[in-house]
């Protein structure tokens, strides 16, 4: 499944003066290094799409991770961080949710979909688009001897029958450039957990 910028940012929508900026999409990461693959693949790919995004294009801010796209919207690469304050979004991609800051993840998430309901956002005006990605990982321990589903499984979990969510699940054998004969030889490396977390996509209850 895939959503080109055109799908998901109304661009060519007529809204009201006082949006500001007019259209706003954030991606963000939950460590910095990802931070900065997600700000090179999305300077590679705007500019590389074949359907005419690149012409999207106004200005480009790489101090700040900022894309200024015509008719005055804006992408950000942000950190996901308890210091983020959001502001009225169309749509936010959050990468590898499930390796966030398990203290402030809930709250940050909470926050965000708040902003992505802000009045005249989203398409139509009906809201805005979230969409999260992850691996799977194991509870984490919140003091000795008890631990804790990780917020993405709870989110997966949650959402996984409400109509109002779209939930995939992908193998890393699902992956055509994945040589399929990899798994096999993996399953001798990996714990029978790991194994099942990292090439299969499942969440388990065990820690190890």
């Amino acid at each position: 499944y895939t959503l080109s910028l055109h799908d998901a940012l109304p661009i060519s929508e007529h809204r009201p003066d006082q949006l500001i900026p007019r259209v706003h999409g954030w991606i963000l990461g939950s460590t910095f290094n990802l931070c900065e693959q997600l700000w090179r693949e999305l300077k590679h790919f705007l500019v590389c799409d074949q359907d005419g995004v690149g012409k999207m294009i106004y200005t480009v801010n790489e101090k700040e991770k900022q894309v200024y796209l015509r008719d005055e919207g804006l992408l950000e690469v942000k950190l996901a961080t308890k210091n983020l304050i959001p502001s009225g979004l169309d749509v936010v991609y959050w990468s590898e949710l499930s390796v966030a800051n398990e203290d402030i993840v809930e709250k940050l998430f909470d926050d965000l979909m708040i902003r992505l309901l802000s009045p005249y956002r989203g398409l139509g005006g009906k809201g805005g688009s979230f969409l999260v990605s992850g691996t799977p990982r194991p509870p984490y321990k919140v003091f000795e001897g008890t631990y804790r589903q990780t917020f993405f499984q709870k989110l997966y979990e949650r959402i996984e029958d409400d109509p109002e969510w779209g939930v995939f699940h992908f193998k890393t054998t699902d992956n055509p450039y994945v040589d399929p004969t990899y798994a096999e030889k993996a399953r001798q490396y990996f714990s029978g957990a790991d194994f099942k977390r990292l090439w299969l996509g499942e969440f388990v209850d065990s820690v190890h």
